[in-house]
């Protein structure tokens, strides 16, 4: 309820949003609450997440307009691929040779709905989610930061890949992991190649599974471009994502990577470098 009434409350203008943001840098950032850059990066994912629900939603007034009629909040779902252009821009950010790939994300991410009004910060790291967890966070609205030392993602949305005019099926939901960083040094590509989402335990107590899903990394700091000095600032790939060998730097094995018996669930990645909203640069909601 309080994530409600902030979000309306926020979203009443964009002078309120931006006296609200100023509020948070100079009273807690600037005077030194939020000190670690690691976790000043996940705060700004975390902000432009919520930024980018709120704009998303029909009308930009946030997760939630008003019935004039039934005098009470509607909260809107937001389509996958609505959410993603306007946080990237209509085309993703990525270049003309990108289009197919980044119009077949988009297709296919028109079928998954987002339902989150606020994130959850899990107490301890996860290694595989449950079905039951999935269908609490959507009925309620919620996303997840992960624990601080939680390895290969930071947080993440769930969606529903399916027809909302048919029957619901909870095991329809799935996960949008991201991962985000704060270095001026951009992340290595074998990261973005190695996120994945965790494997989803059904209800009825059946063999684990990953489905379609996409994951986000947010490299923030970073200002270099991908190919060259003056090529785009994200990169879109589609293909199961690898597992990292044991060591290798940011990463470790984890529980949610495929076993021998089991399969990697197909995904998207997109790796965003930057942070202005320029045309050489993520759009940046």
């Amino acid at each position: 309820m309080l994530a409600i009434a902030a979000a309306m409350a926020m979203n009443y203008s964009e002078e309120t949003y931006k006296t609200a943001l100023g509020t948070l840098l100079d009273k807690l950032i600037l005077k030194g609450i939020v000190l670690d850059r690691g976790l000043l990066g996940e705060l700004s994912s975390q902000l432009l997440l919520l930024r980018t629900r709120d704009k998303a939603t029909p009308g930009g007034k946030g997760c939630v307009t008003y019935d004039p009629v039934r005098r009470q909040p509607q909260i809107h779902l937001v389509e996958l691929s609505k959410f993603l252009q306007t946080l990237l821009g209509d085309t993703l950010g990525l270049p003309d040779q990108d289009a197919n790939v980044r119009d077949k994300l988009l297709w296919e991410a028109s079928s998954v709905c987002i339902n989150f009004t606020h994130i959850y910060q899990l107490p301890l790291s996860i290694g595989e989610v449950t079905e039951s967890m999935l269908l609490n966070a959507w009925s309620t609205g919620t996303a997840f930061q992960c624990a601080h030392n939680q390895p290969v993602i930071d947080g993440f949305m769930v969606g529903y890949r399916g027809s909302l005019d048919e029957p619901f099926q909870s095991s329809l939901l799935i996960t949008i992991p991201w991962q985000s960083k704060a270095r001026s040094t951009a992340a290595a590509l074998a990261l973005a190649h190695s996120l994945t989402a965790p494997f989803i335990v059904p209800r009825n107590g059946g063999s684990r599974h990953k489905p379609w899903h996409v994951v986000i990394l947010m490299d923030l700091a970073a200002s270099s471009a991908f190919g060259r000095a003056t090529g785009p600032h994200c990169e879109l790939t589609c293909a199961k994502a690898v597992r990292p060998k044991q060591g290798e730097e940011g990463q470790e094995v984890w529980k949610s990577y495929a076993k021998a018996n089991e399969s990697e669930g197909q995904r998207y990645c997109l790796d965003i470098r930057g942070f202005r909203a320029q045309l050489s640069s993520p759009h940046w909601a």
